[in-house]
């Protein structure tokens, strides 16, 4: 700008030169047209005085010509050369302010000036956009061609390339060198280049064309092909460019993704639940092999078809696609478990799932997965029943069964955790365990260390205290859950009654132990009381008529048969034999029991009223007997503190009609009471359960009374209890009778004289005694004897002489060969041998226990010479006992 000022300003100081000039010249050759001669002298000085006024006048002119053309050039500068410099300073550059707003001054002076400018302006800003906005795209273009992930190639009008992007020099593996010479033939293929020629001709372009190029090395390129025509201002092609997008990733990823459709497909399929997907218009698009069977009205193609078609009627009304839309509308599934099948009009129960399907955020339609769970039901209802019967087997478990989760709270408390702990399930179930029974902190460790390491723990013999002084004897077995929950279970088994049981089992093998022995003593006893009778029952025959020694000898013969009686009483009551009934009269049975305990009953007085009649009964002598011995005695032992102890024993035919326990009928009535302390009420209820007794450590079993109930019991009757503190306690028996006019007591031994008899007579026992007074009785009799001190002794003895024996009396219980055995082979040397067996057991002990089958002759010891003889007459002539 200051050169064009610089410039202007020469040029108008070249004018003001150029007019000064040609005013001097002119007024020079003014001057010199005057004449120069002829004038008077005066009038050379007028002509001087003229040129000098001249001169002035000229540098007058000079000077006001210089101050116009100041003006002028001021004038000129403003009205024109500066509005032009703003104008062409805003041409080369962009200006923060616009030309007009530079010209306002010269606004009033020259408007017409400045809305030339402003026009100038105005388009001057058109300009500058357009160029702006050309640049602009220039640059986006530019960067597009770097960035562009497509090929970008323009061709001239004779298809040869002359521009390729850098991602297509990439691609095609070629520099910018090498771009013209790209023959596009030999990238697309002359078939398809003769095509696309044809293709420009008829529509003028080509739009996403799917091909293959050949690369420079060989490989194949699956590209998207787009090309255009570049027209001039007149309509004349001047370039051809092509957009050439790789599309082989894409290609793959359309066969993967198709095979994933058909793998999808197949899937669907296969799966055996209901599968059916609809569009967002309920439209089904796809429905599987497993659907299809089970909607059997499927018989026509239902793809396409609106979900109506395939929903039951009730679904349909119930308005189960409105339910469908808002699912794919809203976008949130259902899960809903158990309930109708919405495709069946039967009643089939399922599991629904409804989930929508959206490309992106866009809804676009639904899945409906339906899963048959009649199956399920089934089980369901089975697992249920079998749960129920599992908790029914849990609660008939006679141990507490316990099982707790990992934060040690109840999940299992059955009836005999409620029995055993005294806890009701109400209050156990949901809480923690160490909260409501403390007794468990003792074993917090062991429980956290079976549910941490799933081991199972046994805790045997442990003493668990239910109350301050209340306590159980109780095996523990402690084992994990095995499910995915930690927890354990804990097993208690109640076993306070099982070591009492132990203990009175313990005290029965000593008394079993006691028994053999007493059973050897008495079986010992009876061979004294055998010598002691026989020579009493010899001694007898030989007295005469002297009083007194008869006196003497009945004496000695009744205390030997009351010894050996009240002996025959212990060995039944002590043998283990098998029940067997037999018509007894109950008051000779307890005039029996009452001589065989009399002697624990010293310093108690003893009152019995009996019946005056018989009672019978259809009963085991040996039970009757104990239930008697078991109420007398536990009347004794109720006499502690008692001044004058009386046991009372009542009995009674009486008639029994409309009672709860008791059929109609007669009864015999057997009460035994006393005046002892009494039974307290709280205990009262408790008395007939085993193991129950208020006597102290070792002083009793608590068995009496319960196996009295259940003698009593076994035999239809019933028994019942009065008790008050202080008073005493009356047991009351009731036991049904029956009418048998054959019955007889136990007959006496009658006094008859012996027979004379003849033969010899084998005798085998082990007691020296009983050979020598045995023999002396059967010489008595007129038989010979002879004896062996063993089983192997008689024996031989009987080979030798077998000829010359007409019986044998054996002994059972002997050293080396028992009796059964010599039995036994002495039949098998003579079937036809006569045996008479003489031993202290009983008949039935030897029949039961020793023979196992009946006896047909058989002699008690201790005996006398009158039974003897009767025995051995009886075998003689072959009459069976």
């Amino acid at each position: 700008m200051k050169k064009f000022y610089f410039k202007s300003s020469l040029v108008l100081l070249f004018f003001f030169l150029v007019v000064a000039a040609a005013q001097y010249f002119y007024s020079q050759s003014l001057l010199n047209t005057l004449p120069q001669t002829g004038f008077h002298q005066n009038d050379a000085a007028v002509i001087a005085r003229i040129k000098t006024d001249i001169g002035a006048l000229f540098q007058i002119y000079l000077l006001i010509l210089l101050v116009l053309g100041i003006l002028f050039f001021f004038f000129f500068w403003m009205a024109f050369l500066r509005p032009l410099g703003e104008i062409r300073q805003a041409l080369d550059g962009p200006r923060a302010d616009s030309i007009a707003d530079r010209m306002l001054p010269q606004r009033r002076i020259f408007p017409e000036i400045q809305e030339i400018v402003s026009g100038i302006n105005g388009l001057w800003r058109q300009v500058r956009s357009k160029t702006e906005e050309i640049e602009e795209s220039q640059d986006h273009l530019e960067a597009l061609m770097r960035t562009a992930q497509v090929m970008v190639v323009i061709f001239d009008p004779q298809f040869l390339p002359i521009y390729l992007n850098d991602y297509g020099m990439k691609k095609l593996q070629v520099n910018k060198e090498e771009i013209a010479h790209i023959k596009i033939s030999d990238l697309m293929g002359k078939p398809f280049t003769q095509q696309m020629s044809l293709e420009l001709d008829e529509n003028g372009n080509l739009i996403n064309r799917e091909m293959v190029l050949t690369l420079k090395n060989g490989e194949k390129m699956e590209v998207d092909f787009s090309l255009s025509r570049i027209f001039d201002s007149q309509k004349k092609i001047t370039n051809y460019v092509a957009v050439i997008a790789d599309i082989t990733k894409r290609k793959k990823a359309e066969i993967n993704l198709k095979n994933q459709i058909l793998y999808s497909n197949q899937i669907f399929q296969s799966i055996p639940e209901m599968i059916v997907i609809t569009d967002r218009d309920l439209r089904i698009t796809f429905i599987n092999r497993r659907a299809k069977e089970v909607v059997k009205q499927i018989e026509f193609n239902v793809i396409g078809q609106t979900i109506h078609s395939l929903l039951s009627k009730k679904s349909n009304e119930s308005g189960f696609d409105e339910l469908l839309r808002n699912i794919i509308r809203k976008g949130k599934g259902i899960n809903q478990i158990n309930v109708l099948n919405p495709f069946l009009e039967e009643e089939n129960y399922v599991d629904l799932v409804i989930e929508p399907l959206r490309s992106g955020q866009t809804p676009i339609g639904s899945i409906i997965l339906i899963r048959d769970i009649s199956e399920w039901r089934n089980l369901t209802s089975q697992l249920r029943l079998l749960q129920g019967f599992m908790q029914k087997l849990i609660n008939a478990s006679p141990y507490a069964v316990i099982s707790i989760n990992e934060d040690s709270l109840i999940t299992t408390w059955n009836l005999s955790a409620e029995r055993i702990l005294k806890v009701p399930f109400a209050d156990a179930f949901g809480k923690n365990l160490f909260a409501i029974l403390p007794l468990f902190d003792h074993y917090r460790d062991t429980i956290n260390e079976v549910m941490i390491l799933k081991k199972t723990v046994y805790l045997s013999d442990e003493k668990i205290f239910i109350g301050e002084e209340d306590f159980i004897v109780a095996n523990l077995t402690l084992y994990p859950v095995t499910t995915d929950q930690s927890g354990a279970v804990i097993h208690i088994e109640d076993v306070s009654e099982l070591k009492k049981l132990e203990s009175t089992l313990l005290q029965a093998q000593k008394m079993e132990s006691l028994g053999v022995l007493t059973s050897s003593i008495i079986h010992d006893f009876n061979n004294v009381l055998s010598g002691i009778l026989g020579y009493a029952s010899l001694l007898e025959r030989k007295v005469g008529s002297d009083p007194k020694l008869n006196k003497y000898v009945t004496t000695i013969i009744s205390s030997s048969e009351r010894a050996s009686s009240l002996i025959n009483q212990i060995l039944n009551f002590s043998r283990k034999k098998l029940s067997e009934k037999e018509v007894i009269n109950i008051n000779d049975l307890i005039r029996e029991t009452l001589d065989f305990i009399i002697l624990n009953l010293k310093n108690i007085r003893v009152d019995v009223k009996l019946y005056e009649g018989k009672i019978l009964l259809s009963a085991d002598r040996t039970k009757i007997s104990q239930s008697i011995i078991n109420l007398v005695m536990n009347a004794k032992d109720a006499f502690a503190q008692t001044a004058d102890p009386v046991i009372r024993i009542r009995t009674d035919r009486i008639a029994v009609k409309g009672q709860k326990h008791l059929l109609d009928g007669q009864y015999a009535l057997l009460e035994v009471s006393d005046n002892g302390c009494g039974i307290s009420r709280e205990n009262l209820s408790k008395i007939f359960e085993p193991f129950f007794t208020t006597k102290g450590q070792g002083k009793g079993t608590g068995l009496g009374l319960a196996i009295v109930r259940e003698i009593v019991k076994d035999y239809n009757g019933d028994i019942e209890v009065k008790s008050e503190i202080g008073k005493g306690t009356t047991f009351r028996i009731f036991l049904p009778t029956v009418d048998k006019i054959d019955y007889s007591p136990v007959a006496e031994i009658k006094k008859e004289t012996p027979t004379v008899l003849e033969g010899s007579v084998l005798l085998i026992d082990d007691e020296e005694v009983i050979r020598e007074i045995g023999a002396e009785m059967l010489k008595t009799i007129g038989l010979d004897c002879f004896t062996a001190a063993d089983g192997r002794e008689g024996i031989e003895l009987y080979k030798q002489k077998q000829a010359d024996i007409t019986l044998v009396i054996l002994d059972i219980e002997m050293p080396g060969i028992s009796g059964d055995k010599v039995f036994k082979i002495l039949r098998d040397i003579n079937p036809q041998v006569k045996i008479l067996i003489a031993s202290g057991y009983s008949r039935e002990y030897l029949e039961s226990n020793i023979f196992k089958t009946k006896l047909d002759h058989y002699i008690p010891k201790p005996f006398r010479i009158e039974q003897l003889s009767f025995q051995i007459n009886r075998l003689m002539k072959g009459t069976d006992a």
